[in-house]
């Protein structure tokens, strides 16, 4: 069957097809081959085939410095539940390279002699004193060809001043202890066995030295120990306040897309109790002994220590987390937090903050969850409720449980109860999920997750359907409504108690965010921004906590409350915290904040807050708004705004783009591309050079994803490149926005003016040309000669934007040529287009801001320049730099509202098909299998 049309196509030995199959891990697949004899006759055969996925380390390496050398540890595949792929795996592959010049080396190759083994470490050595360096580890599949995916990358200087020459250091590679645990690398010295000699005046005075240095030192620890006395004195003493609530105003915008994620999640894998309520087998212990802080014991009969089974992951915990941490910063303020997060962005240090969080798993007690008859209500075996903060149930005395939920209170901006996190509830947890809302009053509920994620159940439906009512714990709710808000869901609820004639109805209101991926974050902070203002400004005075839940109530919770209560002490103090906050989150719910991305998230979530307005205008409003930027510089103040809240990406999220060996494939180098969002070319040059680089970029329209890709004008050396990227993606239209310039070979024309032109194992075919006001179309077919597959499509070259001109003198052509290419797209198809300029960042920016801006006016009759180009940033980062060029956008979209029909698709003439040898050859009448057997033409038949 022909794939392109599924119709009968005769097949010969040398017929080949290609096909994307998406895939997650293992993956079966039945190809089945038919065949036809003259008389109609069918057979056929089916062929299994298994692919198998490459295996991939999620988390980045830890690595360990000296001044020329470096310790890489890392776990083994299949130890973090985001680990993908298949193993077995026979070795790893250690990578190293300077960041200053990336050029990946194979340090070393580790093989796999214990498939038991947890923890894995080589020394990488020599290195240059005083570099950065990164490191990476790539797993390798048993099969010919399966190194997979190179991990996350750690990024480390190595020290400045070679080791000490009098001592002899001994690094000792990390091993796995008995709990499973990893042991830290350690390192030891001896002293030197041989002899001193007499000693002489001068090695008197280095004596005397030495020991003047050693009591100096000594001086210097005991002011440290009275200053973190003092500091702990004075915070001991501080007082509680009252809650404060949310009352800042920050931009929104509805219907932006949500992304690909940012690159490289790291997060703690979350165990699952099983469906019929038995806990699976309990984690390894940790092998440090926390500090114990002298506490007055609960009122729910909690011991000070834990006194659970020294079995038990959970055993020997204090009650109370150590009032002092090891590393504690000092609060940032407003002025400079867009600096900080921008050098923020360029390295790991985001990424070693997180890390540095203590709590990633339990710290304190939670003897309570532990109980047989509460271990089934903890949805994750590894994420319990502490004691020290639990929320506890009304209960009688006589309730072994002691009124136990998973469920705690977490500090906000001055109100010590400000929120509660907790778990998705499960169908057997539903009613005390209710109690609680009631007995917490309970107003705003926020729900970070859906009911099923990847085929696994996240949270239980605790809500009715609209119009109808049910009874849970007592409590008895109606849903009054229910309005979708494109990322996210309102519902609105009465509750009230059954058999509770004193008390009233309360109003509930549900917020339940629909399009968050788990463990990880929308690609769009915009969104969530105006998911946190809502529900902030529909939270009703004197009510109890916000109730937030996601599936653990510890990834998507703590983005969402880190955000919210950051939003409330920037407003009052005008400083920031996030670190802080989120460590102090840590002490009151295991692991809250689960991701480095997520932690990022957070900070760029503020960024945008905080430093860009509310830049959506109704369509009525348009002129004057574009009369109020030509002002004062306001357009320039509104440009800077949309700079500061995409700050560049770091090295690694583009490390292809910025590898040596694709430098020659860029045309510039600020012309980068994310890892996340490139197209990897897949058919082969057959040129002996096989890569899968090529400098582009898929970004979103308003209503499809990766509506197009964009790209470079192509170099000589790329050209075939761009053929192969049309041909794998099947892209439907190209869309060239600058004029070839005759003077500039860096520029090739990479097409026939009429007729075919080879180019590598392809044949390009232009079959015919039409001239229209501002824009030249053709019609074109890209032909595979081996695989003997075909693909039709459109190429318009835009003819009245001149070389050197910032922008056009009129946007008709371009808004003309916007409709034109969407109304003649394939229907049938969500193919992308292809569009190029010179840079593959300007011309092409005001191309796709154009694009989108059109569909969202036409879906809700708004207009906003600034978010619908930070969206396309996302993915392309630096696109659309030029003050000009955002200007030209405002006055196009200005134009068009002002008389759309002027703008309107224009018809494209019918193609003319030329004939190529290879339609000659289709044209050539079928033989017939009777034409040897008739009589020739000068032969008399006999009689």
């Amino acid at each position: 069957m022909d794939p392109e049309n599924n119709s009968l196509k005769p097949l010969t030995s040398s017929t080949q097809y290609q096909a994307t199959i998406p895939m997650s891990g293992s993956t079966t697949v039945d190809i089945q081959v038919f065949a036809y004899r003259p008389s109609s006759q069918q057979l056929a055969c089916t062929i299994p085939i298994t692919l198998r996925g490459l295996p991939y380390l999620s988390q980045p390496p830890i690595v360990t410095v000296t001044s020329t050398s470096a310790t890489v540890s890392w776990q083994a595949w299949g130890s973090n539940a985001m680990d993908a792929g298949d193993g077995p795996v026979i070795e790893y592959r250690v990578y190293y390279s300077p960041t200053s010049s990336i050029s990946w080396t194979v340090a070393e190759t580790v093989s796999v002699t214990n498939p038991s083994q947890a923890l894995y470490s080589f020394t990488v050595q020599p290195l240059n004193r005083n570099t950065e360096y990164m490191f990476s580890v790539a797993a390798v599949l048993q099969e010919q060809g399966g190194e997979g995916p190179m991990s996350p990358v750690t990024f480390n200087v190595t020290s400045a001043e070679p080791e000490p020459t009098t001592l002899s250091p001994t690094t000792t590679a990390s091993t796995t202890a008995e709990s499973g645990s990893p042991v830290e690398p350690s390192r030891s010295t001896r002293a030197s066995s041989t002899v001193a000699p007499n000693p002489t005046p001068a090695s008197d005075i280095t004596v005397i030295v030495v020991v003047v240095a050693v009591l100096a030192i000594l001086v210097i620890v005991v002011l440290i120990l009275v200053a973190l006395l003092f500091r702990h004195y004075r915070r001991r003493r501080s007082e509680e306040v009252s809650v404060d609530g949310l009352q800042g105003k920050f931009g929104s915008s509805d219907h932006l897309s949500s992304l690909e994620a940012i690159d490289n999640p790291v997060s703690i894998p979350l165990e699952d109790v099983n469906s019929n309520g038995d806990v699976s087998p309990e984690p390894t212990a940790t092998t440090t002994t926390p500090t114990i802080i002298e506490k007055a014991r609960p009122k729910s009969g909690t011991s000070l220590i834990s006194m659970l089974d020294s079995s038990s992951a959970f055993a020997g915990l204090p009650l109370y987390p150590p009032p002092e941490r090891e590393l504690k910063k000092d609060p940032i303020p407003l002025k400079e937090f867009v600096a900080y997060v921008r050098r923020a962005m360029q390295g790991p240090q985001l990424r070693e903050e997180w890390s540095s969080f203590p709590g990633i798993e339990a710290i304190c007690s939670c003897d309570v969850s532990q109980l047989p008859d509460n271990k089934p209500k903890n949805r994750y075996r590894n994420i319990p409720a502490y004691d020290h903060c639990r929320v506890i149930l009304d209960h009688g005395e006589d309730d072994e449980n002691l009124g136990y939920i998973n469920a705690g209170y977490i500090k906000g901006y001055k109100n010590d109860k400000a929120y509660i996190a907790t778990q998705g509830p499960t169908q057997a947890t539903s009613h005390d999920f209710w109690k609680m809302v009631w007995q917490e009053n309970v107003r705003i509920i926020v729900n970070g997750t859906n009911l099923v994620e990847d085929g696994k159940n996240k949270c239980h439906k605790y809500w009715p359907d609209v119009g109808k009512s049910e009874t849970l714990g007592g409590i008895l709710i109606s849903a009054l409504s229910e309005e979708s808000k494109g990322e996210y869901t309102v519902r609105s609820m009465t509750i009230g108690k059954v058999g509770d004639k004193e008390s009233s109805p309360r109003k509930i209101i549900q917020f339940h965010y629909t399009t968050w991926p788990d463990k990880d974050v929308p690609k769009d902070v915009t969104p969530v921004l105006k998911f946190v203002k809502e529900f902030s400004e529909a939270t009703p005075k004197d009510t109890g906590p916000y109730l937030i839940h996601c599936s653990a109530g510890v990834g998507r919770t703590g983005v969402i409350i880190g955000i919210h209560a950051s939003l409330q002490r920037a407003r009052a103090e005008k400083t920031l915290d996030v670190y802080n906050f989120v460590a102090d989150m840590r002490d009151h719910r295991v692991s809250s904040v689960q991701t480095p991305v997520q932690y990022t998230f957070i900070h760029l979530a503020l960024l945008e807050a905080l430093f860009s307005d509310d830049t959506t205008v109704p369509a009525a409003s348009l002129g004057k708004r574009v009369t109020e930027l030509k002002k004062k510089k306001k357009l320039a103040e509104e440009f800077e705004q949309l700079n500061t809240i995409t700050p560049t990406p770091s090295r690694e999220r583009c490390r292809n783009s910025m590898a040596n060996t694709n430098q020659s494939k860029n045309r510039f180098p600020r012309t980068l591309t994310l890892e996340g969002c490139r197209p990897f070319l897949m058919t082969p040059r057959e040129d002996g050079m096989e890569y899968n680089y090529i400098n582009a970029s898929f970004v979103d329209g308003f209503k499809q994803r990766d509506f197009a890709v964009v790209t470079q004008a192509p170099l000589p050396n790329t050209v075939l490149d761009l053929w192969r990227l049309v041909y794998d993606y099947q892209i439907s239209s190209i869309i060239m926005l600058n004029a070839p310039d005759p003077d500039d070979t860096s520029c090739p024309q990479y097409w026939p003016d009429k007729g075919s032109e080879e180019y590598g194992p392809f044949t390009v075919i232009t079959t015919n040309t039409a001239d229209l006001e501002g824009y030249r179309i053709k019609q074109m077919k890209l032909e595979h000669r081996r695989q003997k597959r075909s693909h039709s499509f459109k190429h318009y070259q835009v003819t009245d934007w001149p070389l050197g001109q910032e922008v056009p003198k009129s946007p008709s052509a371009l808004l003309r040529l916007i409709q034109t290419v969407d109304k003649h797209k394939p229907k049938d198809k969500r193919s992308a287009s292809l569009v190029h300029c010179i840079d593959g960042l300007n011309r092409s920016g005001v191309f796709c801001v154009l694009k989108n801006s059109l569909d969202r006016l036409h879906e809700e009759d708004v207009v906003d320049i600034l978010q619908t180009t930070k969206v396309l940033r996302l993915n392309r980062p630096n696109l659309l730099n030029s003050l000009d060029m955002y200007r030209f956008c405002y006055e196009a979209m200005l134009a068009y509202v002002n008389n759309p029909e002027e703008f309107k698709a224009e018809a494209i003439p019918e193609p003319v098909y030329e004939n190529t040898p290879r339609d000659m050859e289709k044209d050539k009448p079928k033989e017939s299998i009777y034409q040897n057997l008739e009589p020739k033409s000068s032969e008399t038949p006999e009689t």
